[in-house]
């Protein structure tokens, strides 16, 4: 019997901002659903810990929407921190008042167990970020990062998402895409001048309202660049980390220079491996970038034992399937699968990021 590792719940679909041009969970700013209850979540959480064979839940993610509109938020924490289940919260940033990262931050350092915080900067060029994200929230997003590094101790991290895209922005009138090396250059010294912990990068998600971003996606050799200066940048700054989401083949087809091997780390795809997602509904999917496809849906806690949809012959059959497109060739099968419903050419792009690696 497998164990299920991770799991990400997908809280609220509710967000402050809800206009975020690539938003793959279609978060709405109002009339969105706003998840299950938090005694629902705490009886889950225990059942992973108390009834898997041969293992237990190790971490959690909490994703939205935006965590932040949850009331019951650091209740949900505690309870995860307190079972020393590693706890990470994706989040736009802009609700991260100084009373709030205090008390989370409190937390980590109560149950001396890893918090950690992904907070979504799109770039260090206020128009482009605001252009992604909508009017007014740049200054909030580094003002929340701000107070988290404020409080933080040693069992906090702090993160910053960068998506790998044409970096847009209006200037008199004029629609203009920012050069990307420039921004990722810029991007790496704000990460450094903030003093957080960590960087995670991942490309443009052709899911969502990402579906009809077409024009937005960078090639894949200059996705495949991207990701090259970014690695090469953080030679600059000995405190950074940098994770970066698959696809790439980094350490695989190109080494990691060896002054950064150490703090750079390649995210494989978990899907039905140790990973399961629980959408606002219930339903369990193999990845939260896969949310709203049906057809990938296994499920639904509501009514299913997650354990046993886990273990379920339609889990294994999907797990091998995936194993046999991608795990082994360092791609991303909800990546492959988004990309292919939206007509994009997945094997043309994989062979054009091996060919930038191997040149």
């Amino acid at each position: 019997m497998r164990y299920i590792k991770r799991l990400m719940l997908k809280l609220t679909n509710e967000c402050n901002l809800g206009n975020c041009k690539y938003c793959y969970t279609e978060a709405k700013k109002s009339e969105a659903e706003k998840g299950l209850s938090i005694h629902i979540y705490k009886n889950l959480i225990k059942h992973l810990i108390n009834d898997q064979h041969h293992g237990k839940l190790e971490e959690l993610s909490l994703t939205g929407g935006e965590p932040f509109l949850r009331d019951d938020l650091s209740e949900l924490v505690d309870f995860a921190l307190s079972n020393n289940i590693s706890t990470r919260i994706n989040t736009n940033g802009t609700l991260i008042n100084k009373k709030s990262a205090r008390s989370l931050c409190e937390l980590a350092k109560k149950y001396q167990t890893k918090l950690v915080f992904q907070i979504g900067v799109d770039s260090v060029d206020k128009r482009v970020h605001e252009f992604i994200r909508g009017q007014d929230t740049f200054e909030k997003a580094i003002d929340g990062v701000k107070n988290l590094v404020n409080t933080r101790n040693n069992n906090v991290i702090i993160s910053l998402r960068y998506t790998i895209m044409k970096k847009p922005f209006i200037n008199n009138d004029k629609f203009i895409f920012k050069d990307v090396e420039e921004d990722v250059r810029d991007y790496v010294r704000l990460a450094n001048l903030l003093n957080v912990d960590k960087i995670k990068i991942r490309e443009l998600l052709t899911t969502g309202y990402g579906y009809n971003l077409h024009n937005y996606m960078l090639p894949a050799q200059e996705v495949a660049r991207v990701q090259e200066k970014f690695v090469n940048e953080l030679i600059k700054y000995p405190n950074l980390n940098l994770e970066i989401d698959w696809p790439s083949y980094f350490g695989i087809l190109r080494p990691i220079p060896k002054e950064v091997k150490d703090r750079i780390r390649i995210a494989p795809c978990r899907c039905l491996d140790s990973y399961l997602t629980v959408d606002i509904d219930g339903g369990i999917v193999g990845c939260v970038l896969l949310i709203g496809h049906k057809e990938q849906y296994l499920g639904n806690i509501l009514k299913d034992d997650i354990i046993d949809v886990f273990n379920s012959s339609r889990a294994n059959i999907m797990l091998k399937e995936r194993y046999r497109k991608g795990r082994q060739e360092n791609r991303c099968f909800a990546i492959d699968h988004t990309h292919t419903e939206a007509g994009i050419n997945i094997e043309e792009r994989q062979k054009e990021m091996i060919d930038y690696f191997t040149k």
